[in-house]
């Protein structure tokens, strides 16, 4: 049986949010349909198209919850200089999420490239923010519907 379905944006969220807590069991069979169904859900989905970077690079906070809606919408990455609890400072490349303003608005949601793995990352210790043209790893939808289902939401919001 093979069948035809047309869904709005949030109707694929919310199927892929749920094959996200399916993902997650431990019974393999259905986790590996889960997977293969996902995948097709994100690949029908249309990527827009990257546009030129527009913004120049920024140390100004007021100017990255900008930064970071454009890079969503984009669907590219932007690279921040990001100094960790320790004071020591790094580059990493984020897949941003959620911007600032959703939430709690001293925070960025994103998958980080370098940890490969989820981060929120604390505004006030991001010192300069680059949009980039690299690509997302994985499409928007589907790193959100995972962080969703991952993530402790109690804590972040």
């Amino acid at each position: 049986m093979t069948l035809d379905l047309k869904l709005t944006d949030d109707e694929a969220d919310a199927v892929l949010l749920g094959l996200q807590l399916i993902i997650m069991r431990d019974d393999e069979d259905v986790r590996d349909v889960a997977c293969d169904l996902a995948d097709r859900i994100v690949d029908m989905t249309p990527r827009p198209e990257p546009a030129p970077v527009a913004r120049p690079p920024s140390t100004r906070p007021g100017d990255w919850p900008a930064m970071l809606t454009e890079a969503i919408a984009r669907e590219a990455a932007v690279e921040i200089v990001y100094v960790d609890r320790r004071g020591v400072e790094t580059r990493r490349c984020i897949c941003p999420i959620l911007p600032p303003g959703r939430g709690d608005a001293g925070y960025v949601a994103a998958w980080c490239e370098r940890r490969q793995d989820y981060r929120h990352f604390r505004l006030d210790r991001i010192r300069g923010m680059t949009p980039t043209a690299v690509p997302y790893s994985r499409r928007h939808r589907l790193l959100l519907a995972e962080w969703r289902a991952i993530a402790d939401l109690d804590d972040f919001f």
